[in-house]
């Protein structure tokens, strides 16, 4: 129940932000009211996280604290404020048609709801360092950096971790941690459909800007997930709503205030936001500039001060340990920039989204795209724009490994790191020729909106290697993308046409829905038929029960201090939920690190912890541990448990 202390003053808050930019002027309405007010909650999340991180006290009682005053001021602003006179009905009503539309997509939400807080987080990437860098911060009652051989745990941007850490701490189990991913993808319906109407579309085609979110194959698997691409892809459509609004705005100082906000923890989420924001922001800056001339200097310094404020715990303790505010490079910045390097980019990329379960499909497209490489005069492997270890294939794969079988291939279509969104690729190829052809009826800011989304994507395209689940790093630009595509194609004198295409979306995404490929409402591997404990290990069941019986062995030795030797990519979280799971979770740190972070082992509190045991995850063919307690083969390596 301590999850929802955030979700009301959340609620209290959209109510003071209605009421306050009424009495103002400034007339926000009940969306914008609400996606000022998850702003706010974001900003009042991190900020809590970063004090109580400095007084060492990130636990259970101070996150409450912050939440509990929080709701305090925000009664103190409904108290000082009049109610409103008159009713928000921008999003209510409409037709029997739009009404049906809306059950949908509150049906569809509802099912991945379900999903949402039956499975365990089991992402392989949450595993490894999403979910690990939680437990540590609340095991050490700080955001401070700690010792470990999984260095992206320190160096990548934190934000969605530091709401996980709320909900954890709040709710004491991590049964309530995808649901995080499922509000941001549930307020991306409203955010999407907010820009819609600020790009002149009309109720219809709002709700078709919802619809397109909503029906996303990857933000339909991710909403169910620890990721973070739904997280950044919230964050960056209200702070373009809230630029928009600016940029127009007679008085832009709250308006730019908000976007400011979310801009910053758009960038503490996800390191591709850089990215996407970018053209939005010269775009937006610009036209504020353009209108305002030099009354424009003071919302926009506020706007870039509290951006970087929001991020500035995050640089300092990177800039400490690593030398450098983004920490450690990981190779996935491209090397070369050329016309052609950048034409194999959005090649590449834009065949992620067009596999299918036909081999003789598949091959037909890769080999047309590996031709057109060959007129191009660039490899379509070349490592200087090629993930270490991907190679170009649809769908993809790593060097030397076999081609996927049609059932391999249709679970790679049913995985949150690997599915494409196909229809929405070719539904926004259409709104952009539409909108290149009928310049003259379509509003300005709406061809502005295409140019910076055009840029984003071919800024990601030639920043960016290609990799084979760069789908999953997209999901921000499609969502983008919902505004301009519903206010372009959806017709508001036919809007039986545009209803009628939106319940077609609806019926395609339901698979996505009910068939997750490790996490399905349906069908015998249900997370509603199998035990929690098993659905944790989706991503590798074959590490299972060599895990379970090294956690029982440092259980019978009744071990308080765990000492971990893993590598750089292994799923640490399992073992924080095994070692946790028959009695008090014990100390866990990592030994022997090989990276900048293990000078941090001569400080406080690391220096003086001594391990009862040490539980390794070593590689292939390495030598047997002396003296060890428990060890067991599995296909990724060997599993151990040894004295200190």
């Amino acid at each position: 129940m301590g999850a929802l202390l955030p979700v009301a003053v959340l609620l209290l808050l959209a109510v003071a932000f209605h009421r306050w930019s009424a009495a103002r002027g400034t007339e926000w309405g009940s969306r914008a009211a609400i996606l000022a007010a998850a702003t706010g909650a974001g900003v009042v999340a991190v900020a809590g996280a970063e004090i109580l991180s400095a007084l060492h006290a990130l636990a259970p009682a101070g996150v409450a604290g912050i939440w509990l005053a929080a709701g305090a001021v925000a009664v103190a602003v409904l108290l000082r404020t009049p109610a409103l006179v008159g009713t928000d009905r921008s999003a209510a009503g409409g037709t029997a048609g739009e009404k049906r539309l809306r059950l949908g997509l509150a049906a569809l939400a509802a099912l991945v709801a379900v999903v949402a807080f039956a499975a365990p987080p089991n992402n392989w990437a949450s595993l490894t360092y999403h979910l690990p860098r939680v437990s540590h911060w609340i095991q050490d009652r700080s955001l401070a950096p700690y010792p470990t051989s999984i260095p992206r745990q320190l160096t990548l941007p934190p934000g969605a971790e530091i709401l996980l850490t709320h909900l954890r701490l709040l709710s004491g189990s991590d049964r309530t941690l995808p649901l995080l991913q499922w509000a941001a993808w549930v307020g991306g319906f409203a955010a999407a459909s907010a820009v819609a109407g600020r790009l002149g579309a009309g109720r219809v085609g709002q709700l078709a800007a919802a619809a397109f979110a909503a029906t996303l194959p990857m933000a339909i698997l991710q909403a169910s997930s620890t990721q973070n691409d739904l997280v950044a892809a919230f964050w960056l459509l209200t702070f373009v709503l809230f630029a928009l609004r600016a940029a127009t705005a007679p008085r832009p100082m709250p308006d730019a205030l908000v976007a400011g906000s979310s801009l910053g923890l758009a960038l503490l989420t996800k390191a591709t936001a850089y990215v996407f924001a970018f053209p939005f922001v010269l775009w937006l800056g610009a036209a504020m500039i353009r209108r305002s001339r030099g009354r424009a200097a003071a919302p926009l310094l506020a706007a870039g001060g509290i951006a970087v404020a929001v991020n500035l715990g995050y640089f300092l303790r990177n800039v400490a340990v690593f030398g450098s505010i983004f920490g450690l490079s990981y190779g996935a910045r491209s090397e070369i920039s050329s016309p052609a390097a950048l034409v194999s980019g959005a090649l590449r990329n834009a065949a992620l989204h067009f596999a299918t379960p036909s081999a003789t499909w598949n091959r037909a497209l890769e080999a047309g795209v590996v031709k057109l490489h060959g007129a191009l005069g660039v490899g379509p492997n070349d490592p200087r724009t090629t993930w270490r270890g991907a190679e170009f294939h649809v769908p993809p794969g790593l060097r030397g490994s076999a081609r996927p079988d049609p059932d391999e291939v249709l679970f790679l279509l049913l995985h949150e790191d690997h599915a494409g969104n196909p229809i929405h690729f070719l539904l926004i190829a259409a709104a952009a020729v539409a909108a290149a052809v009928s310049r003259r009826r379509n509003p300005p800011e709406r061809a502005l909106y295409f140019a910076s989304l055009a840029a984003a994507a071919l800024l990601f395209c030639a920043v960016l290697k290609w990799q084979p689940w760069n789908a999953r790093l997209q999901l921000p630009l499609f969502l983008l993308a919902a505004p301009a595509v519903a206010a372009t194609l959806a017709s508001e004198s036919r809007p039986a046409w545009s209803l009628r295409a939106g319940a077609i979306l609806l019926l395609i995404a339901t698979p996505w829905a009910l068939l997750n490929a490790t996490r399905p409402l349906l069908g015998p591997e249900s997370v509603l038929r199998v035990p929690r404990i098993d659905q944790s290990f989706a991503a590798r069941p074959d590490l299972e029960a060599p895990l379970l019986q090294a956690a029982g062995a440092i259980s019978r030795r009744r071990c308080s201090r765990v000492g971990l030797e893993i590598g750089p990519d292994d799923p640490e979280y399992l073992l924080w939920l095994l070692l946790g799971r028959d009695g008090p979770e014990p100390r866990i740190e990592h030994l022997s690190v090989a990276n900048a972070s293990t000078g941090l082992a001569r400080r406080e509190p690391f220096v003086n912890f001594r391990p009862c045991a040490i539980l390794a995850l070593e590689a292939p063919g390495s030598a047997p541990a002396p003296g060890a307690v428990f060890t067991q083969e599995w296909p990724g390596g060997r599993v151990t448990v040894r004295p200190p």
